[in-house]
């Protein structure tokens, strides 16, 4: 069957809505009908005004632009869009038949030219963007817009982000439960640092945000997360990666071959760990991990606890609080929450240098930006937390909950 796009496609270029076969009107709506086509085929554009969680997956994408013009509901026909089109369009015997349809195609293109226009001021992508991703109605956004002022829509804007916030206390939600929530103060925590640098031109990349596997993951390790033995391997290279700053193995995402040799590794701890009696030892067990196939699961326990003592892991008081989550992609995280801090931060500083998406505020903490004291930062540390919760609570001022 045909989409509605092409349904409204036929509709409008009809040749029977003209006065002659070649009319320059029929070429006008063709030709801007692929340029807002093209354009929507930009992704950075596209997932700005569009949501992954829309039920609907649209291969022409212009055809959401005509589902937001006649405001189509959850639970209307699949083709409620086009039979729209179809009622509004005049009969053809209408003397004004050609006046009253280009009118029609001239509010289809008013309504994509206005997200287009929200798109390109910073202030109106960033938080129609963040209230979008709330699953926001952006049709309704537009009807607001059309009866308002900039500044007023601007003031509009923020109450509906306050309105999101308004039984969220960031001091009182914790992982375990409010996930939603968590998740949301940490997106706009991150819009929000970068739309208040008013000198920059940084922009926050919903479509990226969108498009990857984002998930609300420990800065310092629990010590409740379940210990998985089928993740041994995983975990054991990712410590003796940091440890050695070498790739002396390799093995499958799922863990179950493990590489060429060993020799790399072990020469470099010979070479680098003479003197050390605290990593060498937990270095040359995480090789015998990476060596065996069959692990016992008391030792592998073992060696996370002694790795864990180590890098000073499960020492934040409330580990579930927001002062010790923030988002983190699913490979950066691939020890399920095991993973150590300096293990985190190297993946993220790699993921930086090699030009992939990192949330600013993610970056920032692994960074320890917002530690007002800097100590090793190879280790989450109470105050670090502390100092992280106060950043969060600042920058979010005007939009959280007086408590």
């Amino acid at each position: 069957p045909l989409t509605n796009a092409e349904l409204v496609k036929a509709l409008f270029l009809s040749k029977v809505n003209f006065e002659d076969q070649a009319s320059l009107h029929q070429i006008q709506i063709a030709t801007e009908w692929d340029a807002i086509e093209k354009r929507l085929q930009t992704e950075s554009f596209w997932y700005f005004i569009y949501s992954p969680k829309n039920s609907i997956q649209y291969e022409n994408r212009i055809e959401y632009i005509f589902d937001l013009v006649q405001s189509k509901g959850k639970n209307t026909d699949e083709q409620f869009t086009f039979n729209q089109f179809v009622n509004q369009f005049p009969k053809r015997d209408d003397e004004n038949r050609q006046q009253k349809i280009e009118k029609l195609w001239l509010g289809v293109k008013q309504y994509f030219l206005t997200l287009e226009a929200w798109y390109n001021n910073r202030d109106l992508y960033h938080l129609i963007g963040f209230l979008i991703e709330c699953e926001a109605d952006i049709d309704d956004l537009k009807k607001k817009s059309a009866t308002m002022s900039k500044s007023e829509f601007l003031l509009e804007l923020k109450r509906l982000i306050k309105y999101e916030f308004r039984k969220t206390n960031i001091y009182v939600i914790k992982f375990d439960r409010n996930k939603s929530d968590i998740r949301k103060v940490l997106l706009f925590f991150n819009v929000q640092s970068i739309l208040s640098n008013q000198e920059g031109d940084m922009r926050f990349p919903f479509h990226k945000y969108k498009m990857e596997k984002w998930d609300i993951e420990h800065i310092n390790s629990q010590t409740e997360k379940p210990i998985d033995l089928r993740q041994s391997k995983i975990w054991a290279l990712d410590l003796l990666e940091f440890i050695t700053r070498i790739n002396g193995f390799s093995i499958e995402s799922d863990g179950s071959e493990r590489g060429i040799t060993t020799a790399e590794a072990q020469k470099s701890l010979v070479e680098l760990m003479e003197d050390n009696d605290i990593l060498k030892p937990l270095a040359n067990k995480l090789i015998f991990i990476l060596e065996n196939d069959k692990i016992d699961f008391d030792y592998y326990e073992n060696v996370i606890l002694e790795a864990r003592k180590i890098f000073k892991e499960g020492e934040i008081a409330e580990p579930n609080d927001i002062s010790n989550l923030a988002l983190l992609d699913s490979s950066t995280n691939r020890s399920y929450g095991n993973a150590m801090f300096p293990v985190k931060r190297k993946r993220i500083i790699e993921n930086d240098m090699n030009g992939l998406f990192v949330p600013l505020c993610t970056k920032n903490v692994f960074l320890k930006y917002y530690s007002k004291q800097m100590k090793d930062v190879m280790y989450w540390q109470q105050q670090d937390a502390a100092d992280y919760l106060q950043a969060i609570t600042n920058t979010l001022k005007e939009y959280l909950p007086l408590n």
